[in-house]
């Protein structure tokens, strides 16, 4: 007899319910990386816990899917903590504990002050509890279905919530909508529980109330950040502020005597123009152009031609929208909406001048721990390429920078003087309320006699930001105390969750667990790379992402048509593209700055994933205890994502063999048959 379209395309087809949780978890994780880091705003630079938080939480609820406790039947209750977070943090500052990092946080108006820990430990704690109900009626779905069939569900849900939040981040849809669509479509799974959807509906009208109290009037979500333009600062039209963090001022600069409007325009104004004082410059390249301030005193000062570049295409659209002298409708002006590395990389033009602004990120690359959207434009190699992009003749770079310490600044000295092989100018702009550092290098700029070779290979053996290690704002090389605290407690959290989880279980499961821990680091490599290559823009994390998915998808497809053992070849490419991986981005680091070599090496960086996928996939299908594996699993994503902070020492490039002992643990567990509690069938 043959299945009816109504009867497989109800709501009790578990299939379906399997698709709809997987598309809401990845969804609200993806979600909650955004929203909570734009109410407190210390999480923008530990964003990544957030992610791992989920994993912690799906993993706890994949273990505890046979447990006589239904917790989805309580899973909305989990969501009013969230909000409570966001209602609570809009009035109180939280003040890192280092430093050896440098936050950018200039609080106003706050009625608390809170330090690091605590904080971080509650939100990685709510986020966790957030994600236990799911990740149990995930379990026993997966427990109901055949074991291929649940995977690839599971990962076609996945990559519906990643495309679906991209679109929605395309729109520049906030919180409100974010909410909406990642759990009303839990709604419909609640049909068993009371009177049908009443008491979830009632929470969940209620948690949105209690979002939209947070919000103000004037809110906008970018692809990056949350975004307020007010004129709470009466000396000045607008003050666009970034996770409630003051970033940017459009300034009439046009106007004839600004400088006596008020005293804290006056020194911005003389910020902006004293590059033209004694020069007239006819092409100039403007990295993170933001509202337009920096193509305003250009275009004043008479330049022909301007190319500005501007990873936010919200900030340009405010810019265009309130700029008081419309810098973005001059016809001279071309607008790029790029990551600045990228366009460094692959532009062939020359410049009078390259004027790098005040970027100072305030969010994370990604989930890259400690590296900011900004890290990849201060590094040595990129000063490089800053430096083939200047007329031979007459090009400068102008460097402006905020510094809160002085090693800031000897450091980007440094890096200049390393990379133009003579001393910087080194300008101090303004000392209140910020101290901004220019400095001016190149051709046409005189400092000095030219550095000599003992001198500048001194300054190589100091920390100074590299592709490899792209620690900006790090003091030194290490990973800071703040961090160690955070991993340790976390991780002592986890053994106990753990052991708690898996009372009646015989014990943890290594193997699947390695997997897991390989694979993150995996992903978060093709993330550098990717980035690298293409750019540190949200698309091209959600490329990477979906394509890591895909990978996994077509592992899944391999294994259900090719009947044959394919393990044993699988870890030999694994291991062999991940060794190839690691040789070229050591004896070849430059591979990622020209075509189409950069190509081939994303290729490597992207296919270890697909292997990796089909090994997990052969032992997934033969195992007794599904759950189980996939708790243990995404356990090892935890331990995966915090082994990615030996980056902040070892460099990037070394995460290779940090994936490569995963998986050889992986490969000695099953070869000898050992540290494994779950029985497979070979």
């Amino acid at each position: 007899m043959g299945i009816s379209v109504s009867s497989a395309w109800s709501i009790d087809n578990k299939a379906i319910q399997l698709f709809i949780i997987s598309f809401c978890a990845l969804f609200i994780e993806m979600a909650l990386i955004r929203i909570i880091p734009g109410y407190i705003r210390i999480v923008s630079y530990f964003s990544n816990l957030i992610l791992i938080a989920s994993f912690f939480g799906l993993g706890i609820g994949y273990m505890l899917a046979n447990n006589r406790i239904n917790m989805f039947k309580w899973f909305y209750l989990a969501l009013f903590p969230i909000p409570a977070l966001v209602l609570f943090f809009n009035k109180t500052a939280v003040r890192p504990t280092s430093g050896i990092e440098v936050f950018w946080l200039a609080y106003n108006k706050m009625l608390n002050d809170i330090s690091l820990l605590p904080v971080i430990f509650l939100v990685f704690g709510i986020v966790a509890v957030f994600f236990i109900p799911l990740g149990q009626k995930m379990g026993q779905l997966f427990s109901e279905l055949s074991p291929l069939s649940c995977y690839s569900v599971n990962i076609a849900g996945s990559i519906a919530g990643v495309v679906i939040f991209s679109l929605f981040s395309y729109l520049n849809w906030g919180p409100i909508s974010w909410v909406i669509s990642g759990l009303a479509p839990l709604i419909v799974l609640y049909k068993r529980y009371y009177k049908r959807y009443a008491i979830p509906s009632i929470v969940f009208v209620a948690m949105i109330i209690m979002l939209y109290a947070g919000q103000k009037p004037d809110e906008t979500w970018s692809p990056y950040y949350k975004i307020n333009v007010d004129t709470m600062v009466p000396e000045l039209s607008y003050m666009l502020t970034v996770n409630d963090d003051n970033h940017q001022w459009p300034m009439h600069l046009s106007s004839s005597e600004p400088a006596s409007k008020s005293p804290m325009q006056s020194p911005f104004y003389s910020y902006y123009n004293f590059l033209y004082q004694n020069n007239r410059y006819e092409s100039i390249l403007i990295l993170g152009a933001g509202t337009g301030n920096d193509i305003d005193a250009a275009l004043l000062n008479g330049t022909a031609q301007i190319d500005a570049v501007e990873i936010d295409p919200t900030i340009i659209s405010i810019g265009k929208k309130i700029h008081p002298d419309k810098p973005y409708s001059d016809p001279r002006v071309t607008i790029i909406n790029d990551d600045a590395r990228t366009f460094i990389n692959n532009t062939k033009k020359k410049y009078d001048l390259v004027i790098i602004g005040l970027i100072d990120s305030h969010t994370l690359h990604s989930n890259l721990p400690g590296i900011r959207l900004d890290n990849y434009i201060y590094t040595l190699e990129s000063f490089r390429q800053l430096s083939k992009l200047l007329n031979p003749d007459r090009g400068v770079l102008s460097v402006n920078f905020c510094q809160t310490s002085k090693w800031m600044t000897e450091r980007m000295r440094n890096m200049l003087t390393l990379a133009f092989h003579q001393q910087p100018l080194y300008i101090i702009q303004s000392t209140a309320p910020i101290t901004i550092d220019t400095f001016l290098s190149g051709p046409g700029v005189y400092s000095g006699e030219e550095i000599k070779p003992a001198e500048l290979k001194s300054l190589t053996a100091q920390n100074l930001p590299t592709d490899d290690w792209p620690y900006l704002y790090m003091l030194k090389r290490g990973i800071p105390m703040h961090y160690l605290i955070i991993i340790s407690g976390i991780l002592l959290l986890s053994c106990v969750s753990v052991y708690g989880a898996l009372q009646n279980k015989k014990h943890f499961d290594i193997f699947f667990f390695s997997l897991g821990a390989g694979f993150m680091i995996l992903e978060t490599k093709a993330i550098v790379v990717l980035s690298r290559s293409f750019g540190s823009t949200w698309t091209i994390n959600t490329v990477v992402v979906v394509t890591v998915l895909f990978f996994v998808l077509l592992g899944v497809l391999v294994i259900s048509k090719i009947r044959r053992n394919l393990v044993g070849l699988s870890y030999g490419a694994l291991f062999a593209t991940i060794v190839t991986g690691w040789l070229i981005s050591y004896y070849y680091p430059d591979i990622l700055l020209t075509s189409p070599s950069k190509y081939y090496y994303v290729c490597i960086s992207l296919v270890p994933t697909f292997f990796a996928s089909i090994i997990f996939t052969h032992y997934f299908q033969r195992c007794n205890d599904r759950a189980l594996a996939l708790g243990s699993n995404l356990f090892g994503g935890v331990v995966g994502g915090f082994s990615e902070y030996i980056s902040m020492y070892s460099g990037l490039n070394n995460l290779w063999w940090v994936a490569l002992t995963f998986y050889l643990v992986s490969y000695l567990c099953k070869s000898r048959n050992k540290l494994s509690s779950i029985n497979i069938k070979e």
